[in-house]
Order: structure tokens, then sequence, then C-alpha cells
């Protein structure tokens, strides 16, 4: 990206939302997870709440750099 090749922004972009879907549909997933050991006291549940957490940030780091690639787009 750095060089202008167009091909390389758009992978960057590509690759960059497709991994933002994978981690919201883990966040997701876990989040549901999470929600069904609290009801049960399950002893594993602070290590599914770091977990969801994780997941979660870098759902949201990968939307600032898709954000910041179109943002130097231009």
């Amino acid at each position: 990206m750095f060089n202008q090749v167009t091909a390389a922004k758009y992978a960057g972009i590509l690759v960059v939302a497709a991994l933002f879907v994978v981690f919201s549909w883990r966040s997701t997933k876990t989040l549901f997870t999470l929600m069904e050991m609290i009801s049960t006291s399950h002893e594993d549940r602070k290590g599914k709440a770091i977990a969801f957490l994780i997941i979660s940030l870098m759902a949201v780091v990968s939307i600032f750099t898709v954000m910041i690639q179109i943002i130097f787009w231009c």
C-alpha cells in the first residue's frame, strides 16, 4: 500500500474486512456460550469472559484499521 499499488489496497481492505467478520462471529458465539455458563454457574466463566473481551477488541481494532485504510486511500 505504501508504494501505491492498487491491488494491495484492495487486498488490504478485503483481508481486514474478512477478519472483522470472523472476529464478530466468534465474539457473538463466545458471548452466547458465556451467557449459558452464567446461568449454570460453570467454573470456566472467567476464561470465557476474557476470551470474549479479547476477541471483541480484535473486532473493534479491525474496524479502525479499515477506517484508516479508507482515509489514507484518497
